[in-house]
């Protein structure tokens, strides 16, 4: 994914969704993170490939999609409008995210 800056207005740019048979996640840029002021905010339960983050769906993806939607003027629950900036690539070909480090705010 490109790095953006996140404008007041929702993007065009489409997030990516990885999903195998056992676990998802959200590819973001880390860019795109500071952005929003949650980067220490994400666990090591999430992956990263130099400025991409893969955030997994069930620690860090609700923090993600809560901030984003307010980042909008959108309810924290909406997530059907979320749903609408992503699109899944479920071909079960990213058991690679596994391999990479795991996320630190360290960095």
């Amino acid at each position: 994914m490109n790095t953006q800056h996140l404008p007041k207005y929702p993007p065009t740019q489409m997030y990516v969704i990885h999903e195998d048979e056992e676990f998802a996640w959200l590819e973001v840029s880390i860019e795109v993170l500071s952005e929003l002021k949650i980067a220490h905010r994400i666990s090591g339960s999430s992956y990263r490939s130099g400025e991409t983050v893969y955030i997994g769906e069930y620690v860090d993806l609700p923090i993600f999609m809560e901030t984003w939607l307010m980042h909008y003027d959108r309810t924290p629950d909406d997530y059907r409008y979320f749903r609408q900036h992503c699109k899944n690539v479920g071909d079960g070909q990213c058991a690679y995210i596994r391999s990479l480090p795991r996320f630190s705010n360290e960095d």
